[in-house]
């Protein structure tokens, strides 16, 4: 006799629900897809105590005759596809025609179906995989498939699923993710007869703030980036707005809600610099992209795709959020929308009287006093006077042609405006501190907590102090110094520089300040192959891996760009001879490899730009004021200057913030001066 044999039918699809149906959840995902392929514009999902006792779904799709009905009981049976080379074209969520026959093989099922133009409906009853009743009954068009005592014949898969609001949380979940691909589509979401959320069909933009809340509305970027036959839409928030998991990633592919790794790493990429390491983004993102050229038919519940051109997706995403959180770097700037005469008369006052004029007023904070509270004066000096600051023709070029990008005056994260206007009588081109978020960049609700600021200057803004001439559009900028017009007050353990503004008390992390600045110098340097490098008197021998000995053998005239000068020094030593001018300290060995293994770590030459950009980062990283340093006074100020004319002068390289503000109403409040 053969110890060979083919499985029961019931036997195969309790086996493949274990694929398919892992919880309650999993069968809301499959039985709302199918309603989605029905063509449904309203689904109902209504839950018994989290999916344990019962799961029904509504829809008012297209519905199924009474032979259809049954064969959607068949394992494999399916009306999405005709041929085997529609598999690898799917525009459909699914297609494999297993969750009907897995749900119904490990629970008490039952189906009720009617087509739009049949007099009456179909009734299935399954208990166990098997069919107990099939007869008509009156029903409105469409579908409602019940799903009672789900794994009650399968106690151990039974015994593993959680508490009822723990499987009620992972549903809320599912059918929010799913929503956000169908904007159009209503959705009704009810637990023990308690209706928990109503999605009304309609706009993207309403759904996406439905769904991520109303904290997120203001801080959206949108994305919209193509090329290559893929498109990338949807939305970014604002990295001051993160969350320490990736919940809160929606990324969808021709509609279907997946989970890639290497999109969440495109999608990281576009952040870089932004956010802190450990912090997630919140985004939405839509991926268009040929079925021919995408595979879904690689999990089982359909949660990872493959790519044909897994890199021509990577650098789409990537790019379009770059591209995006440009929205983020235009909020460093605040826009008064005047008419285009008021404007040019503004502009002639000031040249006639000035010739060209700074900037340097803003709301909350007053002109640069050299006095702190302690008593002790600093010597003062003009905005322009510092030594080192400087500002090249390109600088100012570079900010002329992105006012049309800006959009209008930015929102407060918290929704108030902080300080009084300047005595300029400009109020609208008053600095205000924007964002209420705790140390860790996430939001704060109330206005008492401590406050972070957005960054204060776009990427590529206008360095030069001189008013701009208005756009055509009567949109008039300002630079805003932030840096040289606070009052230094001292360092805190010499790590922290302690300022006061109008609006209340700054500490600055000098260590993330210095690296932002010597960042954006080695990276023009860089750009403009004008690296200046310094002989080392006594050169220093370094020795590295095996796979790091290759390719920094490679890699040499690259480093060269970078102003580090190796050479082999037999076997896998290397001898380090010069290195840039502002890396003439610390340990220069330790740098190198560190390098090395970026470069090792990025695992393909495409990634070469964000690897060398990583060496930067760390070069500047090593060659700045560290922590329990003391400065100068002197020194602080000049530090101050030229931090104010970095591109990103909010977060150092790393995403971390370098500053952040105690508001004044907040000390009188925890002093008890205010109610």
């Amino acid at each position: 006799m053969s110890k060979i044999r083919i499985l029961p039918d019931i036997l195969s699809n309790k086996i493949a629900a274990g694929e398919v149906v892992e919880r309650p959840a999993s069968v809301v995902k499959e039985l709302v897809e199918n309603s989605l392929d029905a063509g449904s514009t309203s689904i109902e999902v209504a839950i018994e105590k989290g999916g344990l006792a019962g799961i029904r779904v509504s829809d008012n799709g297209h519905g199924m005759g009474s032979d259809d009905a049954l064969l959607s009981l068949e394992r494999y049976a399916t009306s999405k596809l005709l041929s085997d080379a529609d598999l690898f074209s799917i525009r459909t969520l699914g297609f494999r025609g297993e969750a009907l026959p897995s749900m119904a093989s490990v629970s008490r099922f039952e189906l009720v179906s009617r087509v739009q133009d049949a007099p009456a409906g179909v009734r299935i009853v399954v208990e166990g995989g098997r069919i107990l009743d099939v007869a008509e009954t009156g029903a409105a068009p469409g579908t409602v498939i019940s799903v009672k005592n789900l794994f009650f014949n399968v106690p151990a898969r039974r015994k593993f699923l959680k508490t009822e609001n723990t499987e009620m949380g992972h549903i809320a979940d599912t059918l929010l993710s799913v929503s956000l691909g169908f904007p159009d589509v209503q959705f009704r979401l009810l637990h023990n007869g308690r209706v928990l959320r109503h999605l009304a069909g309609g706009d993207a933009f309403v759904r996406a703030v439905d769904v991520l809340g109303k904290e997120v509305e203001n801080h959206l970027f949108p994305v919209d980036h193509g090329g290559a036959g893929i498109r990338v839409r949807g939305w970014v928030a604002s990295p001051d707005i993160s969350r320490s998991t990736t919940q809160r990633i929606y990324l969808y592919v021709n509609g279907r809600y997946v989970r890639d790794r290497s999109v969440y790493k495109a999608l990281f990429e576009g952040y870089k610099g932004r956010m802190m390491t450990g912090r997630y983004p919140v985004a939405i993102l839509f991926l268009d992209v040929d079925p021919d050229r995408v595979d879904v038919n690689v999990h089982p519940t359909k949660h990872e795709v493959r790519f044909a051109d897994g890199r021509a997706v990577w650098a789409a995403v990537r790019d379009g959020v770059a591209l995006a959180l440009r929205g983020e770097d235009s909020r460093k700037w605040q826009v008064s929308s005047v008419s285009r005469r008021e404007s040019l008369e503004k502009v002639r006052n000031i040249v006639a009287t000035h010739g060209a004029v700074s900037s340097r007023h803003g709301q909350g904070l007053g002109p640069f006093s050299g006095e702190n509270v302690s008593g002790n004066v600093f010597p003062t000096e003009g905005p322009g006077e510092a030594e080192g600051l400087s500002v090249s023709g390109d600088d100012i070029k570079d900010g002329a042609g992105s006012v049309s990008s800006f959009s209008a005056e930015a929102e407060p994260l918290s929704g108030e405006v902080v300080g009084e206007p300047a005595a300029s009588g400009d109020p609208g081109h008053a600095f205000s501190p924007e964002a209420m978020v705790s140390g860790n960049g996430e939001q704060r609700g109330w206005a008492g907590e401590i406050r972070q600021e957005r960054p204060l200057f776009s990427g590529q803004g206008d360095r030069s102090g001189v008013f701009p001439v208005p756009d055509p559009q009567g949109i008039l900028w300002e630079k805003k110094a932030f840096y040289s017009e606070l009052k230094i007050i001292g360092q805190l353990h010499n790590t922290y520089i302690l300022c006061e503004s109008e609006a209340g008390l700054v500490l600055v992390d000098q260590h993330a300040a210095h690296e932002r600045v010597r960042y954006e110098a080695l990276r023009r340097r860089h750009e403009k192959g004008k690296g200046l490098s310094q002989q080392l008197l006594i050169p220093q021998v370094v020795e590295l891996g095996f796979r790091e000995t290759d390719l920094a053998r490679g890699l040499m005239p690259l480093m060269e760009a970078l102003g580090l000068y190796v050479e082999p020094f037999g076997g896998n030593s290397f001898v380090i001879k010069a290195v840039p001018d502002l890396l003439s300290h610390g340990d220069l060995g330790q740098v190198f490899a560190d390098m090395v293994a970026e470069i090792v770590a990025a695992g393909h030459t495409e990634s070469l730009a964000e690897a060398l950009d990583e060496c930067l980062i760390l070069m500047a990283c090593h060659s700045a004021i560290r922590a329990n340093q003391a400065l100068k006074p002197e020194e602080i100020r000049h530090l101050f200057h030229e931090l104010d004319a970095c591109a990103q002068p909010s977060r150092c390289p790393h995403g971390r913030p370098i500053w952040i503000q105690w508001e004044k109403r907040f000390l009188e409040k925890s002093f008890g001066r205010v109610g």
